[in-house]
């Protein structure tokens, strides 16, 4: 859909359980405050397809803010959904969220392609970005 989603407190846990309760763009131990992020964001693609959420710290999140992540980035989320895509679609369409692995990578590949053509930013970590 077109408006942001509540999350529940269940998607969090299951992308903690997936992440090994660490932050998916810096790898060191979550907080309670981590933040659910979509890895395309938001601005770019209104729709929450379950292969697209990541659990974050909140500073790597709001530092990344609308970005796409840099290449070691998309790889992990590739690997990620590559690997544990089925598991985490299984949780996430308990919970209503759309379940559509093959869109997420088209999606990315999307992204990334107009990221390139117009020479975007992409957010490597906090205060780093390169193009």
């Amino acid at each position: 859909g077109t408006n942001r989603t509540s999350f529940p407190a269940r998607l969090r846990s299951g992308l903690a359980d997936l992440q090994h309760n660490k932050c998916f763009y810096c790898g060191q131990p979550l907080s309670r405050r981590s933040q659910i992020d979509h890895f395309i964001p938001w601005s770019r693609y209104r729709r929450d397809l379950a292969q697209n959420f990541v659990l974050a710290h909140g500073a790597c999140n709001l530092d990344k803010g609308d970005m796409l992540g840099a290449p070691a980035h998309l790889a992990h989320w590739v690997k990620r959904n590559r690997e544990s895509g089925a598991d985490l679609a299984a949780r996430l369409s308990r919970a209503g969220f759309l379940d559509d692995q093959p869109a997420a990578l088209e999606v990315a590949r999307w992204a990334y392609r107009q990221a390139e053509a117009t020479s975007a930013q992409l957010w490597v970590s906090l205060k780093k970005c390169a193009a």
